[in-house]
């Protein structure tokens, strides 16, 4: 795992478009939406980085959202009129108590 994460950090960098803050698979962290999860990396992340495997959020499948602006769970159809109303809807939310002292740490 160690060795997954090495590799994805040398792959990352920061950019504007495709970044993992519009990734389907990025969680935002429930309190501090500008640091997440990478589920396909399993590595905390901040928004406005990128890699190769980016996959566009979409609320097309019958399911749970995250609406991050809102901090609310959705169904389908309440993701769709988030979405609409340009709010940053995801396929869940980050839960990491310990975020804080990583963020914040000397």
């Amino acid at each position: 795992m160690q060795r997954v994460a090495e590799v994805f950090k040398s792959m990352m960098s920061l950019g504007k478009s495709s970044s993992c803050s519009s990734c389907w698979d990025w969680l935002p962290h429930i309190h501090f939406p500008f640091v997440g999860y990478c589920t396909l990396w399993g590595t905390t992340t901040f928004e406005d980085y990128y890699c190769s495997s980016y996959k566009l959020v979409s609320v097309e499948r019958e399911r749970f959202y995250w609406c991050a602006t809102c901090k609310v769970r959705l169904n389908r159809e309440e993701a769709v009129s988030h979405w609409i109303m340009k709010h940053r809807v995801f396929r869940g939310a980050y839960v990491d108590p310990d975020i804080r002292e990583e963020l914040y740490e000397g």
